[in-house]
């Protein structure tokens, strides 16, 4: 494995995405067409790794963060000891998460994905949610079953798997730990 230079920030207007290729089509199609629109618009958040030497604005990698809610039904019920009863809780969303192919197997997916719960914890603490929710490729899930997500109910089409983690599991897993990276 070889060492990638590269920082993780929100995406901005001269990054470079239409070369942006993770091998799924709807994943570099949102990073090139929607991602910059939907974060003025306020409906998601996209973050982007980018090359720190060759080309400084190219993007080998992104996630998308947006607000969700999760209903309470579905849920496991080891999840839900402590949790008051409401209907439906607060979380956050996992909306995209992509590796360019060139940079597969170098862990740019695991930083991002640790940049995402940093964040998420961060606005926690303005905002109250709880979870990380994520709808899984199905090539991905055992990825995200690394990372302690769990499937729950409600997947919306046959191609994803719905998933998501305890961010309190998280924040006590940094705590004991230190942080990642």
């Amino acid at each position: 494995m070889t060492a990638v230079d590269f920082t993780v920030r929100r995406i901005e207007p001269s990054d470079q995405t239409q070369d942006f290729d993770c091998g799924n089509g709807s994943l570099n199609e949102y990073l090139r067409k929607y991602a910059r629109q939907d974060q003025r618009r306020m409906f998601g958040v996209t973050y982007v790794a980018v090359s720190s030497h060759n080309a400084p604005n190219r993007v080998i990698g992104y996630f998308t963060l947006a607000a969700t809610a999760i209903p309470r039904a579905g849920l496991p019920e080891n999840l839900l000891r402590g949790v008051p009863k409401y209907r439906d809780l607060p979380a956050f969303l996992l909306a995209r998460l992509a590796v360019g192919h060139p940079y597969h197997g170098k862990r740019i997916g695991e930083v991002l994905l640790s940049k995402c719960f940093e964040h998420c914890l961060a606005v926690s603490k303005l905002c109250g949610a709880r979870y990380l929710v994520a709808d899984a490729k199905e090539t991905a899930v055992s990825w995200y079953e690394r990372y302690n997500f769990r499937r729950i109910a409600g997947s919306t089409d046959a191609e994803t798997t719905k998933m998501l983690v305890d961010l309190e599991v998280v924040r006590s897993a940094i705590e004991v730990r230190g942080p990642a990276m």
